[in-house]
């Protein structure tokens, strides 16, 4: 099996990037507006992960399940 003749070509073939700025700016403005809430949640989500340190298939919880089986 050949691989392509030549290399992909970006679409219009130029190699830049066809954005409007004001498109760029509407979407750093909405990602910027989640970052919030999603740092809120990823914090959420360790500190309920840090209530269980054996979870993970290790430690004495893992060891005991192992040793039952």
């Amino acid at each position: 099996m050949s691989g392509p003749s030549s290399p992909a070509q970006p679409p219009g073939g130029s190699g830049t990037i066809d954005v409007k700025p004001s498109d760029l700016w509407s979407v750093s403005g909405r990602v910027a507006a989640q970052q919030d809430f999603l740092v809120r949640g990823a914090k959420t989500l360790l500190e309920e992960l840090g209530k269980y340190p054996d979870a993970g298939g290790a430690g004495t919880e893992a060891e005991k399940f192992a040793q039952a089986y």
